[in-house]
């Protein structure tokens, strides 16, 4: 699909240049939009001309596009240049004005750079379909250092969840048989989980719900939740959906047992 979007973005170039016999900047610069636009929609990004930037001395600037997430987070930028003009001159240009670093795409229909973090990732002839691909790919590959983070936190709490799941159950149970004070209130909340959530619900998911909970507990609390019920943690303690409410309620109702 990608030497498909490309091959057509050269055709639509070709197109462009022909009919309307100049290869001015702001005419064949569609062809370009279009094959970002496009590739844009497979990583479900948008795309957005004419973006207004405000700069770290909060002066304001428009960038030719850029390819926005949903939430209206930038992904990345591109800026064209007419192809009179010395490439590496009007990047610096741009730079100095304040404009982004993080991950933009520079081109003037001859030859193409990609800048990630204030550094020449890579450049390429735009003819060039595989190079161009690559440097399309780097572009489109780009992790925002936030996003980077949280990703990395999620994994991190894949790993360890188990382990701190194992010593909770260890925990539990020799409370469960040592406490009568903690029996009690084990029982005491699982009337409550029924009465909250349906009559039905056994002993069963109401302690592995709990083991999870308190595990989720030990790292933020009731923020932690949101996490641990994320489709990206759940399946990695094979959480089901009632036993997600019922670790909610647990980090909720966690001071009652005395562990």
């Amino acid at each position: 699909m990608s030497r498909l979007l490309i091959q057509q973005y050269r055709a639509h170039y070709d197109v462009l240049k022909k009919v309307s016999g100049t290869e001015r900047e702001s005419v064949v610069r569609e062809a370009f939009k279009d094959l970002l636009k496009s590739w844009g929609r497979q990583h479900d990004l948008v795309f957005i001309p004419e973006y207004e930037y405000t700069t770290l001395a909060k002066d304001r600037r428009y960038v030719d596009g850029v390819l926005l997430h949903t939430l209206r987070v930038p992904f990345g930028y591109w800026e064209a240049k007419d192809s009179r003009d010395d490439l590496d001159t009007e990047i610096d240009k741009k730079f100095r004005a304040g404009y982004p670093r993080t991950n933009i795409i520079f081109e003037d229909s001859i030859q193409a750079v990609l800048i990630q973090h204030g550094e020449e990732v890579m450049r390429c002839g735009v003819e060039d379909i595989a190079a161009l691909e690559k440097l399309l790919k780097l572009f489109f590959s780009y992790e925002r250092p936030e996003i980077e983070a949280f990703r990395k936190a999620v994994e991190q709490f894949k790993e360890d969840l188990p382990a701190v799941l194992k010593a909770l159950r260890e925990m539990i149970e020799r409370a469960h048989a040592q406490q009568p004070t903690f029996r009690k209130a084990a029982h005491g909340f699982l009337k409550y989980a029924q009465e909250v959530i349906k009559p039905t619900l056994s002993c069963m998911p109401i302690h592995d719900a709990f083991h999870h909970a308190l595990a989720v507990a030990a790292y933020d609390g009731e923020a932690a939740v949101d996490l641990a019920i994320h489709p990206a943690i759940a399946p990695a303690v094979d959480i089901a959906e009632d036993e997600a409410i019922i670790a909610a309620l647990a980090v909720d109702q966690k001071n009652a047992l005395p562990i």
